[in-house]
């Protein structure tokens, strides 16, 4: 039976870095099921010989320990598959207690969030802060084991060690008990906030000190009176606070303040409330919350990712990380976080719409169908509670080609909660997909949004339909109508609108009425489909030269479009040179190279995924968080 290799081995840490990172890899469904007991031994043998480099000095750069991190993480998700596909247990008792990936079953039966202890944990149990927990792990006074870049300590070895005292000693007092608001902080703390809040009555008839005021701003803080909360917390930031209630005061005075519309000043408090030991983790995923008001999505997903670096056994923050990645439009890294989360709480009704949005976009992205079934599995179960998730669900029959069973929704919506605007806002989102959806076919989507603009009002989406059906049937009088313009050259129509006209133009067969609006779209340097239709005006009106412009624009474009421009540049030259008309080839290569057979048809490709159909209620601050806030004081 193999053991780990001695310190005495000549790997160097990045070498073994290396295996490990690429055991990791190998840990998805393609290829985890190749993985016999030889490769799992071989990988965590590497694994407890690169613990024993680094515990006796030898270094990674930061590259290579984010790399280090990623493959623990790989790891640890795929633990259940390789404790039950392998024999490695049969293994673990050759190997020292210390060694502690060797216990993956432990891992899996959440050991690592009962028994073992990350630094800021091991702080906040313990009563000091987390710099005193580093140094005592580095002058060996304190037992831990490595992981990655920190360290996890076992509550027992925690529990025996005691922090040295610094400076004279002194006689212990103890302060007087406050019994009602050790009652509030208990009630409080076990998210039972009926009790707390009927305790705050009474701490309101008597607020004399600066933690009872505390309490009775988290009490309204819980009852979403913000505006009260704010005052209660001012007055509670003017007494003399703990440290630890100090940090808790500013973070719920900056969610107050974010609530309120106030995103500036909640980011300058949470600031303040930073680094102060007690709820880092929280303070951070508040400011990721207060980034994301302020359109700041890249700052927003650091301080996201900051948070779960502090306290990566709190599930609830993945999904804060994963929220921030969706609105970067990090789909990939927004799924991998919101499948963390919903792995430990499978009951988060905000994770499980966030996981069925992230599968929509990615179904949008590949056109895959599948995705859109599991999206329909995942939400069915919340969509008569969720206007979210039943949002959720009509996009996906939507996209299914399944328009009856989404307006079967859509009507039952609209039935059951009138007036709530949540919900209207989700059939209109309904309505969006299916007239959008069926742009391919103008009639159907024409026909579509005289069907969902009885249910949901007048919607751009609805009128852009019936345009498009106008503009291919050459009514310019219509088009004209339909957009409110005066006349074809209305100064005050956007590019859409240009579009249509310019497409009605041409199909009834008065292209040169058209030229200025294709020279005014080509000179914008509008995207590349709208660029081929006008430059497919410009060729029906014999404007060549206008053409050749549009395609010579375009031959700056990557990929398939590109080319073609480029070709029917070289066609249009060489028929000139040779005395040709190459007018009707240049449209053809034109045509062929238009993504999109219809003008105003979305590419749902291209689509970032917060403007997206599968974004539901965008708020500023993560719902859930609020009460993880109120129970963690």
């Amino acid at each position: 039976m193999r053991t780990a290799p001695s310190i005495q081995d000549h790997s160097s840490a990045p070498a073994i870095l290396g295996r490990w990172t690429a055991f990791a890899e190998a840990l998805v469904p393609d290829t985890i099921d190749l993985i016999d007991t030889e490769d799992a031994v071989a990988a965590l043998i590497d694994r407890s010989l690169l613990q024993d480099r680094l515990d006796v000095g030898d270094e990674l750069s930061s590259v290579e320990y984010g790399r280090l991190e990623q493959a623990d993480r790989y790891v640890r998700i795929a633990a259940p598959t390789l404790v039950d596909r392998t024999q490695i247990e049969l293994f673990r008792d050759d190997e020292p207690a210390y060694h502690w990936w060797w216990r993956l079953n432990d891992l899996v039966l959440g050991e690592t969030g009962q028994v073992l202890l990350d630094v800021p944990a091991a702080a906040a149990l313990k009563g000091v802060h987390p710099h005193t927990i580093r140094l005592a792990v580095k002058d060996g006074l304190l037992p831990a084991r490595r992981l990655a870049r920190g360290f996890l300590i076992h509550r027992r070895d925690l529990e025996l060690w005691q922090p040295r005292r610094v400076g004279r000693p002194r006689i212990a007092r103890r302060a007087p008990s406050d019994v009602l608001l050790e009652s509030f902080n208990e009630a409080n703390s076990h998210a039972d906030f009926e009790k707390a809040g009927a305790i705050a009555q009474a701490l309101e008839l008597d607020p004399s000190t600066s933690r009872r005021k505390l309490a009775v701003a988290l009490a309204r803080y819980n009852e979403s009176d913000y505006q009260d909360a704010l005052r209660w917390t001012g007055q509670a930031l003017e007494g003399d606070l703990p440290q630890t209630s100090r940090q808790t005061c500013l973070l719920v005075q900056g969610r107050c303040l974010l609530a309120l519309g106030r995103a500036k000043q909640a980011r300058a408090t949470l600031r303040r409330a930073a680094g102060l030991g007690h709820v880092d983790a929280l303070v951070d995923a508040a400011l990721a919350d207060t980034y994301l008001a302020l359109d700041q999505p890249d700052k927003a997903v650091a301080c996201a990712q900051e948070a779960v670096n502090i306290a990566p056994t709190i599930p609830e923050l993945k999904f804060v990380l994963a929220r921030m990645e969706w609105h970067a439009n990090l789909v990939g890294a927004a799924l991998e976080h919101v499948v963390e989360c919903r792995a430990a709480i499978p009951d988060h009704e905000a994770a499980t719409v966030l996981f069925a949005s992230v599968l929509g976009v990615l179904g949008d992205r590949t056109k895959d169908q599948s995705f859109y079934d599991r999206v329909i599995h995942a939400v069915t179960p919340l969509a008569d509670t969720s206007a979210e998730a039943a949002q959720a669900l009509g996009t996906a029959y939507s996209r299914s080609d399944r328009a009856k069973d989404a307006l079967k929704l859509m009507r039952r919506i609209v039935r059951e909660h009138r007036g709530n605007d949540d919900w209207l806002h989700a059939a209109r989102q309904i309505g969006g997909a299916l007239v959008e959806d069926a742009a391919a076919n103008p009639d159907e989507a024409a026909s579509l949004a005289g069907t969902v603009e009885p249910l949901v009002g007048p919607q751009r989406y609805v009128t852009t339909a019936r345009v498009v059906e106008r503009a291919i049937a050459g009514d310019v009088a219509s088009v004209l109508q339909l957009l409110q313009m005066d006349s074809i050259h209305d100064p005050s129509t956007d590019e859409a609108g240009s579009v249509a006209v310019l497409v009605a133009l041409t199909t009834s067969g008065k292209p040169a009425d058209g030229t200025e609006i294709a020279r005014a779209l080509i000179n914008a340097q509008a995207g590349p489909d709208v660029t081929l239709l006008a430059i497919r005006a410009a060729i029906a009106a014999e404007e060549v030269a206008l053409a050749r412009q549009g395609l010579e624009r375009l031959s700056a474009e990557q990929g398939t479009t590109g080319m073609l421009a480029t070709l029917a540049l070289e066609i249009h030259d060489a028929g000139e040179r040779h005395g040709r008309e190459s007018a009707l080839m240049t449209q053809a290569l034109a045509q062929v190279g238009a993504n999109q057979a219809v003008p105003g048809a979305p590419d749902r490709t291209a689509v970032a995924a917060p403007d997206s159909r599968w974004e539901g209620l965008h708020t500023a601050r993560t719902a859930s968080l609020d009460q993880l806030i109120s129970t963690s004081h």
